[in-house]
């Protein structure tokens, strides 16, 4: 990896559902790369208390963060891995613009997102915490008794 920082390229592979774990270990198990997957912290309400269980936020996406020199198709040979995203120019699949940023800020937290809070603003909110802090958007529906809010940013 280059010195000073702890990877240069991000790159996203499309792997069978379930077997994201499986992948990041096989890609981890080198030292070219480091992979993670994310996951979601979500407080679920079993009988009478809240409980924190850890799901899968992208089902079937690993993201690789590695030196450039690595090469999509070495990743596509880990078993399991359907195929390495590209963007349409057929590229080696290096993630840029606000994927980058998204792949960023899951390496920040190492894979995890927990539990959202938000600051109600009328009709609008701003997320206070988290991978998505500082983002506004709008509450489109709420459950209070599950107390869950579906936000559609801007």
């Amino acid at each position: 990896m280059p010195i000073g920082k702890e990877y240069e390229a991000v790159r996203c592979v499309f792997c069978m559902t379930g077997h994201e774990q499986q992948v990041a270990d096989s890609i981890n198990e080198g030292q070219a790369a480091k992979a993670i997957f994310p996951i979601q912290i979500k407080r679920i309400r079993n009988r009478r208390t809240w409980q924190e269980v850890s799901v899968s936020l992208l089902p079937s996406y690993v993201f690789v963060y590695s030196d450039a020199e690595l090469r999509s198709a070495d990743l596509a040979k880990v078993q399991n891995v359907i195929r390495v995203l590209r963007y349409g120019d057929d590229s080696e699949g290096v993630l840029c613009g606000s994927d980058r940023t998204f792949a960023d800020l899951l390496w920040a937290r190492g894979g995890k997102l927990g539990v959202l809070k938000a600051m109600r603003v009328g009709e609008r909110v701003e997320i206070v915490d988290g991978l998505f802090k500082a983002l506004r958007g709008r509450v489109v529906a709420m459950d209070k008794r599950k107390q869950v809010a579906k936000v559609e940013l801007d």
